[in-house]
């Protein structure tokens, strides 16, 4: 490896046979940090690891931005728009000079951004549509390796550019754009990682195998219509204000709906802002005030995954896939192109029906594990008619793809992911699944549960661990993920951690679960503590008999299904006189995740038709008082 001297440091590691040479640029812009953190790593991961070839890494291109906090470098130039630059120019000039010089002794470039402090984007892998169609497939297979889930080739005309220089120069480039605003967004720093190792498998300078995307699952759109890559002149502002977003990007939208409004703080009046298209919303204004003209955001015209190519002209040819509505944690799903995504409204006291907990009525999105059961299956039936986006977790697919396929057809959007949470690498890959999917998490339902039936005396070491590990650790491991990235999306949310009057009036039949719910109680209060002041909300739900299957299970020493004789003793202690039913708890669950619950947190609530307080059952109540009861 070496380090150069120059304005502009690079640093490189070299494999121990000939092969290409590929060029990491990150910082362009002073305002994007995710990709020099993602530059930084990639040049720590991968010492030691290349079998040939050679990467140039540049994670500081363009210093005086970086020092301004914004897209400009001390002489006011935008290093993006100045290239090839001059090597006895202003500061902005030089460094687009050397960079400049850099492209053009590499066999390959790749240029990472964000939408700075200005934008928020969906992820995408970019690139001029070249005239070569050699460097054009190369292009495209170079952005389709990133896994991300919009590829798009845009103008080959534009020039100031990296891309533009490595255009001339004839180097196979793309560009990335993942996210944007205020904090630090590590899930971008992970996609750009895994991304770039992947590209480099796909040229065999790294071991390990190449993971194709999923074709299914991919926006894809080539226009090369003038200034089709000019993220700055779409949607512009009719009016001046404080800038109100409706929805997020990953959103699909119809032409005419509200993308947004325009707050005059003077008058108090608003301007509606309207989607000019149909399409998915890729691009949306992060810094809250505007001014007339500037950009609110982008429309991709690509309503569901394929392959969108636009003439000059403006004519449209789609070629739209479908694909399987079940992913493994990690794997993009084409189940948001099976479905409309309802919009969604910030919930406010009073109000029902509307997804909440987060700010400026932005889409919301629920992960809710144990999906395929009676209350998972409620609850995600009830989120979605609230108008969340659904990842929905379960170790059995089949439950899972027909609870896919029933939301697809009420018009929810919803991906199931079948995940086994005894796998402790799962509970990270679910949250960062639901982020590269929704590109937030705003909801989390701990509800997955498993146990054994069976009395202390017979209960094994393996029974309680796998237990505990799905029961209790991985709600805590997945609450912790999910409250990290609710942080560094600062919009606050809920955590629902589904518990059992059990945790209080044990049974004798089932003590590993017993204990797992009663320190899942204790876990409720200490996330709530921990987290409150980050606006995070945590809310245990206890439920008594419920019926589902996981109540409908005991069997006796022979094998006999006992769960009826059993359900009729409990039933004889509930003052409703019932068991409960799935919906009644994911109403409940609901409730909590609104706006009508915003002061309620640390504690657990107890859903059991007064089982819980009721000493003794009705039949004794009736010896005792044959006429009252």
């Amino acid at each position: 490896m070496k380090q150069n001297t120059e304005i502009i440091k690079t640093f490189e590691l070299s494999g121990l046979q000939k092969g290409p040479h590929v060029l990491l640029l990150s910082g362009v812009h002073g305002d994007e940090y995710e990709p020099i953190a993602a530059c930084r790593r990639l040049y720590g991961e991968l010492e030691g690891r290349l079998l040939k070839g050679r990467v140039t890494f540049v994670p500081h291109s363009n210093p005086t931005a970086y020092e301004s906090g914004s897209r400009y470098g001390s002489d006011g130039l935008d290093m993006a728009r100045i290239c090839p630059g001059s090597s006895d120019g202003s500061p902005s000039e030089r460094a687009a000079g050397e960079i400049s010089r850099l492209i053009r002794t590499v066999d390959y470039l790749v240029d990472m951004h964000t939408g700075g402090v200005m934008y928020d984007i969906y992820p995408l892998a970019g690139y001029m549509l070249h005239s070569d169609p050699q460097i054009l497939e190369k292009q495209r297979r170079m952005a389709l390796a990133y896994r991300l889930p919009v590829v798009w080739g845009t103008d080959p005309l534009p020039d100031g550019r990296t891309l533009s220089v490595a255009r001339d120069a004839g180097i196979p480039a793309i560009y990335l754009e993942y996210g944007g605003g205020t904090g630090f967004r590590k899930h971008v720093v992970d996609a750009y990682v895994s991304g770039f190792l992947n590209l480099l498998r796909s040229m065999e300078m790294i071991a390990g195998e190449y993971i194709a995307p999923d074709p299914e699952s991919l926006y894809r759109v080539e226009d090369p219509r003038p200034d089709s890559g000019f993220l700055q002149g779409k949607m512009p502002s009719p009016a001046s204000g404080i800038f109100i977003p409706e929805i997020s990007p990953g959103a699909r939208v119809r032409k005419g709906d509200v993308w947004g409004r325009i707050l005059d703080p003077e008058t108090g009046e608003a301007t509606e802002v309207l989607a000019d298209i149909d399409g998915l919303a890729f691009l949306m204004r992060s810094l809250v005030k505007v001014s007339r003209n500037d950009a609110l955001g982008g429309i991709l015209p690509i309503t569901e995954p394929g392959l969108v190519t636009i003439s000059v002209d403006g004519s449209v040819t789609a070629e739209p896939r479908r694909g399987d509505t079940c992913i493994t944690p990690g794997k993009r799903s084409a189940a948001r192109g099976l479905m409309e995504a309802p919009s969604v409204t910030t919930g406010s006291p009073g109000s029902t029906g509307t997804a909440s907990g987060i700010t400026g009525g932005s889409r919301a999105a629920a992960l809710v594990t144990g999906a395929a059961g009676g209350i998972g299956s409620a609850t995600a039936r009830r989120l979605g008619a609230a108008g969340y986006a659904l990842l929905l977790a379960d170790i059995d697919e089949d439950k899972l793809t027909s609870l896919a396929e029933e939301l697809a057809n009420e018009g929810i959007d919803a991906v199931c992911a079948r995940s086994d949470l005894s796998d402790e690498a799962s509970w990270e890959a679910l949250i960062r699944t639901t982020l590269d999917i929704y590109g937030r998490i705003d909801v989390l339902v701990n509800n997955a549960a498993w146990r054994v039936a069976g009395s202390l005396r017979s209960t094994t070491s393996d029974s309680w661990e796998k237990t505990l590990k799905i029961c209790l650790t991985a709600p805590v491991f997945l609450a912790k993920a999910a409250a990290r990235a609710m942080e560094q999306l600062n919009s606050g949310g809920v955590i629902i951690n589904i518990s059992s009057v059990m945790a209080e009036r044990p049974s004798g039949l089932a003590p590993a679960y017993m204990a797992a719910k009663g320190a899942i109680n204790n876990l409720t209060r200490e996330l709530a503590v921990t987290y409150g002041r980050s606006g995070i909300r945590v809310v245990g739900i206890a439920p008594g008999y419920i019926d589902t299957e996981l109540s409908n299970d005991y069997v006796d020493p022979d094998g006999e299904n006992i769960s009826a004789r059993l359900i009729s003793q409990l039933t004889d202690f509930i003052p409703l006189g019932r068991g409960g039913r799935p919906e009644e708890i994911a109403d409940v669950i609901a409730w909590a995740c609104s706006d009508q619950a915003s002061y309620v947190t640390g504690t657990t609530l107890t859903v059991d038709g007064g089982f819980q307080p009721n000493f003794n059952p009705y039949s004794v109540k009736k010896l005792q008082y044959p006429e009252e009861f």
